[in-house]
């Protein structure tokens, strides 16, 4: 079992709301060289992983930046690559995409 793995939910669970407060003022369209961009690349690099358990942490993350991020900054920078998650080949990954 993983002994830090209700942290990890619960951390993942908030980035979207610390995202917002720290990029309120970010101006949009976004520079690729801001760092909201930089970690909105990084987590979509992650729905690529081979690893299972990143590409479901990848879908929670985004769980959380869909909340809290403009809808704008969701469909530019997230949106293709939960769709492809969607279609996972591992059905928990798939159930978490579901439940967004």
């Amino acid at each position: 079992t993983d002994s830090v793995a209700e942290v990890r939910i619960a951390a993942m669970a908030k980035v979207g709301a610390l995202l917002a407060s720290l990029f309120a003022d970010e101006p949009r369209p976004l520079a690729d060289a801001s760092p909201l961009a930089a970690f909105l690349r990084m987590v979509c690099n992650m729905a690529s992983s081979a690893s299972c358990h990143r590409r479901a942490n990848c879908v929670q993350i985004c769980t959380s930046l869909v909340a809290d991020l403009p809808p704008q900054l969701t469909r530019e920078h997230l949106l293709a690559e939960l769709a492809t998650l969607a279609e996972d080949r591992v059905p928990n990954v798939r159930l978490l995409v579901a439940r967004l």
